[in-house]
């Protein structure tokens, strides 16, 4: 391999990936490529709308579905399109989405809040830590710019679906997860049976992408582990591409309101950020690393998480700085701009 002299490693290098192999002929095994005998199926009943309650479902037709072993509906308001309102359990793939047909599902759609500009609250509402500070720093300025940026949601698209195999044998279970954290699975099926985390084995020798939406959640183990243990069978629960891209996180959007203050030199002095981050119907995570990078001296700085009736945020590369960054770039551009000055040369100049 070549190594750089700041001991990272050249992207020109010429090691070869111990997997490479096996992934070029086929040979490697990813956890969607097991299937054991005598296994059987389960899914998700769903929310088919961003919010909704379910006002009529003919449960006994699905039940009755050839193949099926048990249809259980646990909730009937949906908050977001994806909300798991319930389960169907089957002795094949095909019986659980005729059993799903079958179900016949009727809803009373509610107006759902999709849009982060109209659901958050007004900039004017907020106030930080140093607002006197940032105010004088906007006041001896020479140049002041102010602007709104905003990046969209964005979802992970793994190769490999989100998917779980798992077989419990009592005292003991082995569960093959597609996952970027074999521990957090570990933990998410050891909870489901009530076992000890020693009773249980997760497999997983190669993930077919993650980038942080596999790293925690695990619904799919979850439901898996529970149908493995009441039927006393191996049971697989895979996502089709539809319900990963609406239930298994995302990059959440954001809003970022800048208005920062520059000297004649090009000296950031400071001024006002606030951000914005767009996540599910609830908790958090929504957070942007700005101000971040720069230097730009005295900033009165304010977030709000803005509850949607969407899918919730999971990690994805770096959480929070690609939306920061995006504003800030821009931001840096149109300050250099209105300075006439070198964008590169003010970059470095307020680089820390």
């Amino acid at each position: 391999m070549t190594w750089r002299k700041d001991n990272r490693l050249a992207l020109e290098n010429d090691g070869a990936r111990v997997d490479m192999v096996e992934k070029v002929t086929g040979r490697a095994r990813y956890p969607s490529d097991h299937y054991p005998d005598n296994m059987i199926w389960a899914a998700y009943i769903r929310c088919p709308y961003g919010k909704a309650t379910v006002k009529s479902v003919d449960l006994e037709a699905a039940r009755k579905t050839k193949g099926v072993l048990e249809v259980e509906l646990s909730k009937k308001e949906g908050t977001y399109h994806g909300d798991r309102l319930g389960h169907i359990c089957a002795e094949t793939r095909a019986a659980v989405e005729e059993g799903l047909a079958a179900l016949k599902m009727q809803f009373t759609i509610q107006r759902p809040k999709t849009s982060l500009d109209e659901e958050k609250t007004p900039l004017d509402q907020f106030k930080g830590k140093n607002p006197e500070e940032a105010a004088k720093a906007l006041e001896e300025a020479d140049i002041v710019h102010e602007a709104t940026y905003e990046t969209q949601v964005q979802t992970h698209s793994c190769s490999e679906l989100h998917n779980a195999l798992v077989d419990c044998r009592g005292d003991h279970a082995v569960a093959w997860v597609s996952t970027q954290g074999t521990f957090a699975a570990r933990r998410e099926v050891q909870r489901s049976l009530e076992l000890k985390q020693e009773q249980v084995e997760v497999h997983c020798e190669h993930v077919g992408g993650g980038f942080g939406s596999k790293l925690s959640g695990f619904a799919e183990a979850d439901l898996a582990a529970r149908m493995s243990k009441k039927h006393g069978r191996p049971c697989r629960v895979t996502y089709d591409r539809k319900e990963d891209y609406l239930d298994t996180g995302n990059r959440p959007g954001s809003m970022q309101y800048m208005k920062l203050g520059v000297s004649k030199d090009g000296q950031l002095r400071g001024g006002r950020i606030h951000t914005w981050g767009s996540v599910g119907p609830g908790g958090g995570g929504g957070g942007v690393r700005n101000p971040d990078r720069y230097d730009f001296g005295e900033v009165d700085k304010t977030h709000e998480d803005v509850h949607l009736n969407a899918g919730f945020p999971r990690p994805m590369r770096a959480p929070g700085r690609p939306q920061g960054t995006f504003g800030i770039e821009m931001m840096m551009d149109e300050l250099a701009g209105k300075l006439g000055m070198d964008p590169l040369e003010f970059r470095l100049k307020n680089d820390p």
